[in-house]
């Protein structure tokens, strides 16, 4: 098992830089809600992740879809200026 950034880094030679996340709640689609174990319909939460190198180039995106209550998402905020 290895992650999206490591199999870019070793098996193709392209570092991520960074990586861009939207979260957002969909209705689940029949195609998947088996896989996930819900209704077709209940809330689930969609992320979408494009992965840059270094240049800002876009080496890699995806889509995956979690069931609102096994997925946490978590923010730190500091004071900036």
């Amino acid at each position: 098992r290895k992650t999206i950034v490591s199999i870019l880094r070793d098996k193709y030679g392209i570092p991520v830089a960074s990586v861009h996340q939207t979260i957002g709640a969909v209705l689940a689609d029949p195609s998947f809600a088996q896989a996930l174990g819900v209704e077709a319909g209940e809330p689930v939460l969609e992320v979408e992740r494009t992965y840059f190198e270094a240049k800002g180039r876009p080496v890699n995106f995806s889509i995956a879809f979690y069931r609102t209550d096994r997925y946490r998402f978590e923010v730190t905020l500091k004071e900036w200026r």
